[in-house]
C-alpha cells in the first residue's frame, strides 16, 4: 500500500517541477509569483528529504547522516583561497595585458584554487549509517 503512495507522491513532485520550469521559461508567471513558487517547491523538496519521507512511507529505518568539520583542513582551504586571490591581484598588476602575462597571473591561481577545493572537500567528511 505504501509503495503506490510513494510513486504517486514523487510523480506529483516531478510533474510540479516540470510545470514550474515551463512557467518560468515562458515567463507566464510574474517575477514575484515565480520566485515564491520556486521557493515553495524547494521547501517541499527539502522537507521531504529532511524528514525522510521515503523511509517513512516504505517502512524502512531512516538513514542517519553524520557531518563533522575538520577545522585544520578548513583553515588550509581558506588560506589557499586567499593566497590565490592575492596571487592573481599582485601578479596581475605587475604583468602586462598579454597572453603570457595572463597565464602568469591566472595559471598558478587556478592551481591554488584547485588545492583549496581539495582541502575544503577533506574538511567536511560525511558518513552515512543505516
Amino acid at each position: 500500500m505504501r509503495k503506490p503512495l510513494l510513486i504517486v507522491a514523487y510523480s506529483l513532485l516531478i510533474l510540479a517541477g516540470v510545470v514550474l520550469a515551463y512557467l518560468e521559461l515562458h515567463r507566464i508567471l510574474p517575477t514575484a509569483g515565480g520566485l515564491l513558487l520556486t521557493i515553495a517547491y524547494l521547501g517541499v523538496i527539502s522537507l521531504l528529504v529532511r524528514y525522510q519521507m521515503r523511509a517513512f512511507l516504505s517502512g524502512s529505518p531512516p538513514f542517519s547522516f553524520r557531518i563533522s568539520i575538520r577545522i585544520r583542513y578548513l583553515v588550509k582551504s581558506l588560506l589557499c583561497f586567499v593566497s590565490a586571490v592575492l596571487w592573481a591581484a599582485i601578479v596581475g598588476s605587475m604583468t602586462s595585458e598579454t597572453p603570457i602575462g595572463n597565464a602568469l597571473a591566472g595559471g598558478p591561481a587556478l592551481v591554488i584554487l584547485g588545492v583549496a577545493v581539495y582541502f575544503f572537500y577533506r574538511s567536511i567528511p560525511i558518513s552515512v549509517q543505516k
